[in-house]
């Protein structure tokens, strides 16, 4: 959803905008986002994401990208 609404506004600005609305920080959306994009890349189920937790997968998330 989040990567979604990012597409469809105009600016980094729009973007911020939008996401204020719902009670998030940019940081925050772009880490969903990225955890998102290589959650639907490795098929990882959504609740072994939930059971890791935003801040130990925003940890792994570089390495997970890379293959290692």
């Amino acid at each position: 959803m989040l990567a979604q609404l990012s597409e469809s506004c105009d600016s980094r600005d729009d973007f911020i905008e939008a996401i204020s609305q719902i009670g998030v920080g940019y940081r925050k959306a772009r880490y969903l986002i990225e955890i998102a994009d290589l959650a639907y890349k490795l098929r990882l189920p959504k609740d072994e994401l939930a059971a890791i937790g935003l801040t130990n997968i925003s940890i792994l998330a570089p390495y997970l990208q890379h293959g290692r």
